[in-house]
């Protein structure tokens, strides 16, 4: 099952309001993340991949898969680059690099794992998951 359009926008703001509420931070006075960029990010990547509904419906999961991983990592580099812009230096340590691609590797593992943990669940209860057929938006 994938959402409907405006409910996936409206679930984007949600998911962006609640990061933003985490990560806003005022240090000595000036903003380093500012409040609503997670909204527009979250948006922006979830309107990507409700682009690609299409292929979820017709059971193609591992696309969406790889791809929330990928966004995962933009995420987490978009901030670190909102924070880096607003103090004026840009540095990409090791650390850094490891920071925005492990989380990705990590997570991927993860949702694979539990998505074919799923698959196979749906298989010895005998679930039949087919593709959507004939349903409006």
């Amino acid at each position: 099952m994938a959402l409907p359009f405006p409910l996936m926008l409206a679930l984007a703001f949600f998911a962006g309001v609640l990061l933003d509420a985490l990560t806003v931070q005022v240090i000595g006075g000036k903003v380093e993340i500012s409040a609503g960029s997670s909204i527009l990010l979250y948006g922006v990547l979830a309107g990507i991949m409700h682009g690609l509904r299409p292929l979820f419906a017709r059971g193609r999961w591992e696309v969406h898969c790889i791809l929330s991983g990928v966004f995962t990592s933009l995420i987490v580099l978009a901030q670190y680059l909102m924070i880096t812009f607003r103090r004026g230096s840009l540095v990409f340590t090791r650390e850094i690099w490891w920071q925005i691609g492990g989380t990705r590797s990590y997570r991927d593992g993860d949702r694979a794992h539990l998505l074919l943990g799923l698959q196979w669940l749906g298989q010895i209860t005998a679930y039949s998951y087919g593709p959507e057929r004939g349903q409006l938006e």
